[in-house]
């Protein structure tokens, strides 16, 4: 869920590499604190498992100081159902970054590109190099949720995505299993294009953030076939090129925010 969402929209959003912005983990100042403190009534899901990202977020659009920090080395992966976590936690997260766009859209839009965001550690901590077991998923059943999912909102679908945006997602829905896969650009405008429909039409967020799980189920079986056979240092690499894509893309979605 970070590599797929979280670390690419942060980043082409805020412009800051912070790698994981969900980890759970945070240490910060009396200035953030005080505008944490005075952010209003903070409800739903930014107050449930949204609380990462929105801290990460306020950080970043007031501008302040922001590193990142190896705390321990981590404990033995365990893959979780499915290997796509909770479904109740996507929807937060969703529903958290698309509200963050909405309140910090006067800083985002000035963004262009990224930047890295320092490392700070204890000196007998050091990054950890491992090769996790992957998550022993079903891509068959992605595949299935993904072709099932998105067929039942065609009609909603066409009404919130760009035409070529339309076009590609029905050309993947056209193909077969073996030849599927969601590209990094497609996925990344799929969420851009969702954004702007869920900014627009306060009727259809439930809708809207129910098909991304759909459509996210998509981008996992196409991750999880083209990083099945790397090791970890190639897998962080496939992210970083991954993000640098959003990035690219956030053409799209500025002109899409702006109704150009």
């Amino acid at each position: 869920m970070n590599n797929n969402l979280a670390y690419p929209m942060t980043r082409s959003l805020y412009g800051r590499r912070v790698r994981n912005s969900i980890s759970g983990e945070f240490g910060f100042s009396g200035r953030l604190a005080r505008l944490a403190g005075n952010g209003g009534d903070e409800r739903g899901a930014i107050s449930l498992s949204g609380i990462d990202l929105w801290m990460t977020t306020l950080a970043l659009s007031n501008n302040l100081s922001v590193c990142q920090s190896f705390v321990r080395r981590p404990f033995p992966y365990r893959p979780q159902h499915n290997g796509l976590g909770s479904h109740r936690l996507f929807r937060e997260i969703v529903r958290t970054l698309f509200d963050l766009m909405i309140r910090c859209e006067s800083f985002w839009l000035k963004v262009k590109w990224s930047k890295p965001t320092a490392v700070r550690s204890n000196k007998d901590v050091r990054e950890p190099v491992f090769s996790p077991e992957g998550p022993e998923v079903a891509l068959k059943d992605l595949y299935l949720e993904f072709e099932q999912g998105c067929r039942r909102n065609l009609p909603l679908l066409k009404s919130v995505f760009s035409p070529r945006v339309y076009e590609q997602l029905t050309e993947a829905l056209s193909e077969k299993q073996d030849e599927f896969g969601v590209s990094t650009e497609l996925w990344a405008k799929i969420l851009f294009d969702t954004a702007v429909a869920y900014r627009d039409a306060k009727e259809l967020r439930g809708g809207l953030v129910d098909f991304l799980l759909y459509a996210y189920q998509g981008r996992i079986h196409s991750y999880l076939k083209e990083t099945r056979t790397m090791s970890a240092a190639q897998a962080e690499m496939y992210v970083e090129n991954e993000c640098a894509v959003f990035e690219e893309t956030k053409t799209h979605l500025v002109r899409r925010w702006k109704g150009e």
